[in-house]
């Protein structure tokens, strides 16, 4: 069944993305609303039968889900569970090397404010090596002063 709903999720994205077709894309934003805490469920169900691959599929589109144009003035209801959900993503992401969306996943998790000193430190990391992965060392060196901003290493 949860494999059905990433394959619902899917196509009424599709239908959601397709111009010129307001009657439709009703219909798909009220079946994606509908849908939107299926994902959350459906994604801790993989996680715990050890399914990487569909827990990121279905955690990400309940992420990203309220971040798409369509969604963006709506209030989509986040479960309880988002903060770990997003942490779990971001790792999962940043070992399967998708930096653009571990990257975009620790950020958020940061933002939220309730990571605890292990998961934040871990974050710091995970960012580093996804910036020097990238190239891009501008923002690998913004994240590592930030880093020993925050969590400072002393001699004493």
């Amino acid at each position: 069944m949860n494999s059905y709903l990433l394959e619902s999720y899917n196509l009424f994205v599709k239908v959601l993305e397709t111009p010129n077709n307001n009657e439709q894309q009703r219909g798909a934003k009220n079946r994606l609303r509908a849908i939107y805490p299926k994902l959350i469920s459906g994604a801790i169900y993989f996680s715990q039968e050890k399914q990487p691959i569909k827990f990121l599929d279905l955690a990400t589109a309940y992420i990203e889900l309220p971040q798409k144009r369509e969604f963006q003035n709506e209030l989509l209801q986040r479960d309880s569970q988002y903060p770990g959900l997003l942490y779990n993503a971001a790792l999962g992401c940043h070992n399967l090397k998708r930096y653009d969306k571990s990257i975009k996943f620790f950020t958020e998790f940061m933002n939220l404010g309730v990571g605890d000193e292990v998961q934040l430190k871990n974050c710091y990391v995970c960012l580093n090596q996804a910036y020097n992965e990238q190239k891009n060392y501008a923002k690998q060196e913004q994240i590592l002063e930030e880093a020993a901003k925050k969590f400072p290493v002393t001699l004493e």
